[in-house]
């Protein structure tokens, strides 16, 4: 049976990412009102953003020396069981991997505020222990498995790829189109490709 393909309007579609729930709240109101289609985008871009603000090789190197920390990590695998067994009441924890939670069961377990509750979930997330099932419903996983923390980086890497692939396309798009000769299309072309290259693939000098 064929399904009819939902109509979409590109001048009346707003794209957000959030962490505050108030103002989340009074956007999908207005959005209502005026008919717009809200998509919800990862509140990661918004940590993101941060790093760009704050300078982007000092923000990774925070992150990095941080993950990098066994202590940290220790302490987030723990805090990860804690939370598990206050959302489950102590239940076996073979069964995580098959449990989804809301983000609102973290804030009525823990007596959280919805910004406390996203910054130990955002928290968690850096070192692979929640994996974020829809930012729209707010749900997510807690895992252990080394196999399943990877695929939670893995997932963030094919994102940002797809991204990345589109605007490299529409970056050669302007190239091509441009009025500059051949040549100096392709030194343009050959510079953007290096160094999308080597940003991605740099290691620090030891």
């Amino acid at each position: 049976m064929k399904t009819e393909k939902q109509e979409f309007d590109v001048k009346k579609t707003c794209m957000f990412a959030c962490i505050d729930e108030n103002f989340r709240n009074a956007l999908e109101d207005l959005a209502k009102k005026n008919t717009i289609n809200l998509v919800e985008i990862p509140s990661k871009i918004i940590f993101d953003y941060e790093c760009l603000i704050k300078g982007k090789k000092e923000y990774d190197s925070e992150v990095e020396a941080f993950i990098a920390d066994q202590q940290n990590v220790h302490a987030a695998k723990q805090k990860t069981i804690e939370l598990w067994n206050l959302l489950t009441d102590g239940k076996d924890i073979e069964k995580m991997s098959q449990t989804t939670f809301a983000r609102a069961q973290v804030i009525k377990a823990a007596g959280l505020t919805y910004e406390e509750a996203t910054d130990i979930i955002n928290v968690l997330k850096v070192f692979g222990f929640v994996k974020i099932i829809d930012e729209k419903t707010q749900t997510f996983k807690l895992q252990l498995e080394f196999k399943d923390i990877l695929e939670v980086v893995n997932t963030e890497i094919q994102s940002f790829v797809y991204i990345l692939n589109h605007t490299v396309k529409r970056y050669k798009t302007l190239i091509e189109s441009s009025d500059v000769d051949s040549a100096q299309k392709n030194m343009m072309w050959v510079s953007m490709s290096k160094y999308v290259i080597d940003e991605i693939f740099k290691t620090e000098a030891k």
